[in-house]
């Protein structure tokens, strides 16, 4: 999620504009709820952000599920 989304604006820059970003989040978190997560990845999608959601039947944890995804994506990423 996004700390503080109010200085979202100021910090981009050209620079990070084009770096896909993964975002993940556990439909069942009880520390940071999925709302949260939705709403940066809205934020920076409006942004022109490339953004990868994805949610997981989780708490505020880490699967097996989406360590898979998480390599998926950085092998993407970083094709050579």
């Amino acid at each position: 999620y996004l700390t503080c989304e109010s200085s979202l604006d100021g910090e981009r820059t050209p620079a990070n504009q084009s770096t896909p970003l993964f975002i993940a989040h556990g439909d069942h978190d009880d520390i940071v709820v999925i709302e949260r997560g939705q709403r940066a990845a809205q934020l920076l999608r409006e942004r022109g952000y490339n953004i990868e959601w994805h949610s997981y039947p989780m708490t505020h944890a880490l699967c097996g599920e989406e360590v898979v995804a998480i390599a998926e994506f950085l092998n993407q990423v970083f094709k050579p």
